[in-house]
């Protein structure tokens, strides 16, 4: 995260911005906690652990990397706790090697049932747990100042907290987080700012804030995520939720649907996403929905869409479109023979929208970010690249030149959609290889998809257009 944080902890000081409110005194009587201060912030580490030991908790503090000595430190404490490391002066992917580092210790706290508890707002905790593998949360917009909304009321950790309450400045909500978090506090625009994890047979507690400033909802937030069982038991999901990237096999019987919910997968949306990307093989039917499973009957599947077979299927989906945070998959074997199946789901960072012309880009094909994406984009004769680029043609234009240069390259061009695969063959209005032109009644206004397909990836390719 990119602010001007320290010109505005200036700011703070100097207005006397910073609360304490009066801890509820023995509530954490008897409890230990160890805390990793490498680069805290003076009055920050003040606000947040005066209240802690107001409440009757005692804290050991240390600035190690040893795993070794960590795990001496933790030994029979039950509460690892990782402040905003507001003095760093650091990149946040700076302090993710601290988190490699620690991580053998990291795991073995939370293996015998530890608890930690990280706070952040520009550098901080999850920085630390993100380079220990233990979450894939980063910390994304300043949420200071806006109505933050308890969305788990009756949670343990609410205990005694509004269900609605000002954020304190310096507050982050967090984007990237995992599938199996169990939100607590989110902005009214549904962001997560407090978080659960359950890792390793332990648990993480998270929580966007970076103690500046501390309101009395912020501080009794983190005096409750040190008493004994904060996760209560959680209901399982009713899908089982997928890793992008991951390779699903399996075969289905003639006829067979996935009707159960648990048999569903959900894939976790980030606002922050652009695309997302559904490759399968098979002769069967893809469903999907939004936040809900697929629903099953005599009729058409109760789903927002459908890819029916035979055949492959690669879908693009504009995370727009889909308007939602899960998007829950289910297939459907409606031949009468077995049939094996390989499906991924894959994140697209974006595609490449040209709105100036004339234009002249390069890029790079291959190799797939993960090792199960290399068959799904093998076509007949090469592979087709992951990204595409975006036309919009609008009504006037005469003329529309276009060039590809590189090595075994050629590009494909559709109207309307993107370029697909289905059983290796491209669907795609035309195919070039050096370049083409489209004039007269062939420009029809409207989106043109571009994709190239290089034989012998990695190779570099460049492309180059005028409209007029």
């Amino acid at each position: 995260m990119l602010r001007s944080w320290f010109a505005a902890k200036l700011l703070i000081v100097a207005l006397g911005f910073a609360l304490v409110y009066p801890a509820a005194a023995g509530a954490l009587e008897g409890v230990e906690i160890v805390a990793w201060t490498g680069y805290v912030g003076e009055l920050e580490w003040a606000n947040l652990r005066d209240p802690l030991e107001g409440a009757g908790a005692t804290i050991v503090e240390t600035e190690t990397r040893d795993p070794d000595e960590l795990s001496g430190l933790l030994e029979g404490v039950e509460f690892l706790l990782l402040p905003e490391q507001a003095d760093a002066w650091l990149w946040e992917d700076d302090l993710e090697p601290y988190g490699q580092d620690l991580a053998p210790a990291l795991r073995a706290f939370l293996g015998r049932g530890g608890r930690i508890v990280a706070l952040t707002w520009a550098v901080g905790g999850e920085d630390i747990l993100r380079g220990a593998g233990l979450t894939t949360a980063e910390d994304s917009l300043d949420v200071s100042a806006q109505r933050l909304v308890v969305v788990a009321p009756g949670h343990p950790l609410v205990q005694d907290v509004p269900e609605e309450f000002i954020a304190p400045e310096f507050s982050t909500d967090f984007w990237m987080v995992d599938p199996d978090a169990v939100d607590i506090v989110a902005t009214q625009d549904d962001t997560p700012v407090v978080f659960i994890l359950q890792r390793e047979g332990g648990e993480i507690v998270l929580l966007g804030f970076d103690f500046l400033e501390v309101v009395e909802a912020s501080e009794q937030l983190v005096i409750n995520a040190f008493l004994p069982d904060v996760e209560p038991p959680v209901e399982p999901p009713l899908v089982t939720f997928v890793v992008p990237g991951e390779l699903l096999e399996g075969k289905l019987a003639p006829g067979e649907r996935w009707e159960e919910p648990e048999k569903q997968l959900g894939l976790n949306i980030d606002p922050h996403d652009q695309y997302v990307l559904l490759q399968l093989e098979g002769n069967l039917d893809l469903h999907l929905r939004r936040d809900e499973p697929v629903e099953f009957g005599d009729g058409p599947a109760a789903a927002d869409l459908s890819l029916l077979g035979p055949g492959g299927h690669l879908a693009l989906l504009s995370v727009d479109m889909l308007d939602s945070d899960i998007v829950v998959l289910a297939l459907a074997n409606p031949t009468d023979d077995d049939q094996d199946y390989r499906l991924v789901a894959w994140i697209v960072p974006d595609l490449e929208e040209i709105d100036t012309f004339p234009f002249d880009t390069t890029g790079e094909l291959g190799p797939m970010p993960v090792e199960a994406l290399d068959r799904f984009v093998e076509t007949e004769e090469g592979h087709l690249a992951l990204v595409q680029y975006k036309i919009a043609i609008a009504d006037g234009h005469e003329h529309l030149n276009l060039s590809v240069a590189g090595e075994n390259i050629r590009a494909y061009i559709r109207h309307g959609e993107p370029v697909t695969l289905v059983g290796g063959t491209v669907q795609a209005d035309l195919v070039f290889t050096d370049h083409v032109a489209i004039s007269g009644p062939f420009l029809v206004p409207g989106v043109y998809y571009i994709a190239i397909e290089g034989l012998t990836p990695p190779q570099t390719y460049d492309i180059e257009g005028d409209l007029r």
